[in-house]
């Protein structure tokens, strides 16, 4: 499987949701911006690789098993089909 951002983001949501920990959290554990972190989660940005090592420290991964998390998540679908 390919690594999207979609993917990404949905991965760093459901570990935050296992740690159940809050986004202000993890952005402030990343040294990232609420908003920054929001759009990774939301599938509209990918992180520089800096940012994505401080990302899956906050979460409590490494970043390859962040990685692996994510292409394991099936890709989402809209109803147009796409």
């Amino acid at each position: 499987m390919v690594l999207t951002m979609e993917r990404l983001g949905r991965a760093v949501m459901v570990r935050r949701a296992e740690l159940r920990i809050e986004r202000k959290e993890v952005a402030e554990a990343s040294e990232m911006s609420y908003p920054y972190l929001s759009e990774i989660e939301n599938g509209s940005k990918y992180p520089s690789m800096e940012m994505l090592i401080k990302l899956a420290a906050a979460i409590e991964l490494s970043p390859a098993e962040l990685m692996v998390r994510a292409e394991a998540l099936p890709e989402l679908t809209t109803k147009e089909g796409k």
